[in-house]
């Protein structure tokens, strides 16, 4: 039987290139338009996977630790998570924290009923403090995805992220082989394969894990309402007859059998879910700087969307009130810089570096050539 360390709970995104197939049926020369345009595709995620690369190597407190790779027009995301959060034998999901975890809690006198919560909720969110930023980087390769591929008017993408087991094994390069015998990928895939649509999809049993967090529960509180196209309705009135607004539709739970086991997932806003990046630096600046609580990002996320009169009124906008949008993959602005214009207002390292590019600019740039004088 194989030692119990080398098995591992993970979490696998997929992020599947929609129509590819058909798009190299069409153009089955890869000599032709159609043909090269299919190898573009491919192109752009090997660039996202330099944009990553890149940023984490800038912007390490942003990133945990995962394995990227691309199979064809597929992008593969694996991250293993902690120990703390391992489902109990014959189950898909964590119930509790075990007694070692709860000991300290359950030990410390004096606290209420309501204190023992916050501090079992403040445990999980630390050990899934990993998993926040994964779910957050995954949403912001998704958007930039679909961006590149609707400026070149292709599908898009769809992406699933699933949990699961996985068996350690090491290649023959003595590499860890991250999608041989991984259940957490398998699951993505098949997934991916029987929920239809495009639209970015997470593992419920991931939400549950992820709101312990009070600032994720409250964007996944927003996050579960999908944009869709408002349709023209003749008997309503608009101030501009060409312009309607999305309307927002909450999203549904999806059964999917995988491996004799029901799993359930749920699409989620992408756009919203991008702010979980930084949510872990947002906690921190929030702690130096606790008069921010009241004001912008932090007044929105903060508080408790439970009321009917609150839950409208996030139905009807759930990006109101966020303020700037996460800056995108190979943005101008840095998620460091993003995060200092939240906290104080102003971002110093970005004006410094733009700064120090303009003396650049000018330094490097060739005089002008003099012309000469005509007689």
């Amino acid at each position: 039987m194989e030692p119990e360390t080398d098995i591992r709970y993970c979490v696998s995104a997929y992020f599947d290139l929609m129509g590819f197939s058909s798009h190299l049926e069409v153009g089955n020369d890869l000599r032709t338009n159609i043909g090269k345009e299919a190898i573009n595709r491919l192109r752009n995620l090997e660039k996202v996977m330099q944009l990553i690369k890149d940023e984490k190597a800038a912007l390490p407190d942003f990133y945990p630790h995962f394995n990227i790779q691309r199979i064809n027009d597929a992008l593969i995301l694996v991250m293993d998570l902690p120990s703390n959060l391992t489902p109990n034998k014959g189950k898909i999901k964590k119930n509790t924290l075990d007694h070692e975890d709860l000991k300290d809690i359950i030990d410390e006198d004096g606290l209420t009923e309501e204190e023992v919560y916050e501090k079992y909720h403040k445990l999980i969110s630390k050990y899934a403090s990993d998993l926040i930023k994964f779910i957050g980087l995954c949403a912001r390769i998704h958007l930039y995805i679909n961006e590149v591929e609707s400026a070149n008017f292709s599908p898009g993408v769809k992406t699933t992220i699933s949990s699961g087991f996985r068996y350690n094994f090491i290649n023959q390069n003595n590499e860890p082989d991250y999608l041989s015998a991984n259940f957490s990928f398998s699951n993505a895939y098949l997934a991916q394969e029987k929920i239809k649509g495009t639209g970015f999809f997470i593992d419920n049993s991931l939400i549950q894990i992820l709101c312990a967090n009070k600032f994720c529960q409250n964007l996944f509180r927003r996050a579960v309402f999908i944009p869709q196209e408002h349709l023209f309705d003749p008997l309503k009135e608009y101030k501009d007859i060409l312009f309607t607004d999305n309307e927002y539709k909450e999203s549904v739970l999806i059964e999917v059998m995988h491996f004799r086991k029901i799993y359930v997932y749920r699409e989620i806003n992408s756009l919203i879910l991008s702010y979980f990046q930084i949510v872990v630096q947002l906690e921190s600046g929030l702690s130096e700087n606790p008069k921010k609580t009241k004001k912008g990002i932090y007044a929105s996320i903060r508080r408790n969307i439970t009321d009917k009169a609150k839950l409208d009124e996030v139905r009807k906008s759930p990006l109101n009130g966020l303020g700037l949008l996460v800056p995108s993959l190979g943005s101008e602005i840095t998620l460091a810089e993003y995060v200092e214009i939240i906290i104080t207002g102003d971002s110093n390292s970005y004006n410094e570096r733009k700064e120090a590019q303009r003396f650049k600019n000018i330094v490097t740039s060739k005089p002008p050539k003099n012309k000469k004088s005509s007689k």
